[in-house]
């Protein structure tokens, strides 16, 4: 992909709708994970908006089932240079006051939109547009107003899901005098616990955390989801392309939130009992 910028919005629009093309979900699935992700705000590429729609999240997954990452990239409108009923600037100011008030009507939407026109000679937005427009945007009260679904993250099967992490190791001697410190990055499958690969690098930079990963893919397959930390190497661009390229989702700890990463930390646990503290330095 030659144009970093349409490289930078299909690697974030890969990253919402991986959890909707990585796996095969019934309907009814489908549309709850789609609607669970257009509930949340983003901080969009190149865009001023800060929300994606049911419907945008289902366009943009049925490009990537047919035609992959490419597919996600920037494309010219085809209706570029026409007029539309709901222009991005009166599709935030609506957003933003049904998201104020889940309560308000139609009804009265329609006359604080009409209040607010700079335009006193522009159309008037029909009912029929204004209801569409809030059922594709989840923008009705019941949608507005349900609670939030919870799912505890957890695998059924192996690789459905890998946690990857680094551990600090022991110093050793370095060549031509000194010590240095041995870092040890591991992936484990979250549902068998088996350790597709870990091994110890003499530095925690970006590349041996892509040989980890390499070893860890040649031997056992590519998983859907690759669990991680917020640390610089996992937020890495290329980590990134190479994820999306190979279908893998990366999903990153939330912040202050370390739950669900207990598995790795165990294995790290039993490295330092089981193995270092056995070792001759």
């Amino acid at each position: 992909m030659d144009d970093p910028k349409s490289e930078k919005v299909s690697l974030f629009r890969y990253g919402l709708i991986a959890t909707l093309v990585l796996e095969t979900l019934s309907r009814g699935e489908l549309m709850r994970r789609a609607r669970e992700l257009a509930a949340l705000r983003y901080d969009i590429p190149f865009s001023e908006r800060t929300s994606v729609s049911v419907e945008t999240l289902l366009k943009w997954a049925r490009r990537y089932r047919k035609g992959g990452l490419e597919a996600l990239g920037t494309k010219r409108r085809k209706d570029r240079g026409r007029s539309r009923v709901i222009d991005p600037q009166l599709a935030q100011l609506i957003e933003r006051l049904k998201r104020e008030n889940p309560h308000r009507t139609g009804t009265t939407l329609l006359k604080e939109l009409a209040l607010s026109s700079d335009d006193p000679s522009s159309r008037p937005l029909s009912a029929a547009s204004l209801y569409r427009f809030l059922k594709e945007n989840d923008l009705t009260q019941k949608q507005l107003l349900a609670p939030p679904a919870h799912k505890k993250f957890e695998a059924e099967f192996a690789n459905q899901i890998w946690q990857s992490d680094m551990m600090f190791g022991p110093y050793i001697s370095r060549p031509g005098g000194g010590k240095q410190q041995a870092m040890l990055y591991a992936l484990l499958d979250d549902a068998s616990r088996l350790i597709p690969h870990a091994q110890f690098y003499a530095d925690e930079g970006l590349e041996s955390l892509l040989d980890c990963t390499r070893q860890g893919v040649s031997a056992r397959g590519i998983p859907v989801r690759l669990y991680v930390d917020n640390g610089k190497v996992y937020r890495s661009a290329q980590l990134a392309r190479i994820a999306a390229t190979l279908g893998i989702l990366i999903v990153h700890t939330p912040p202050y939130q370390p739950e669900g990463r207990g598995k790795i930390e165990r294995f790290f646990r039993s490295v330092r009992e089981q193995f270092l503290a056995s070792l001759d330095l």
